[in-house]
């Protein structure tokens, strides 16, 4: 990823008691050093997208700078089980 501070930021939380994540927004927040690369499963082909789950399993939250992979991860997340 580029300049975490030059760049438009895209973000997208778990919905409180719920397993889905909502749909991305434009953020002014800049990921902090607690977020890390998210490694989803291989065959989603997604790549460029910062977790934070702060130490709670249902509490995640993505960041990208990049739209089309963020919304690729909602619409794939969303249809898990």
């Amino acid at each position: 990823m580029s300049n975490k501070t030059n760049t438009v930021w895209y973000i997208t939380k778990t919905i409180p008691g719920d397993y889905r994540i909502s749909n991305p927004e434009i953020t002014d927040i800049v990921p902090g050093d607690n977020f890390e690369p998210y490694t989803c499963p291989s065959n989603w082909n997604i790549i460029d997208i910062l977790i934070d789950n702060n130490g709670d399993i249902y509490n995640y939250t993505f960041m990208s700078q990049n739209p089309n992979q963020i919304e690729k991860l909602v619409n794939l997340w969303n249809t898990l089980d």
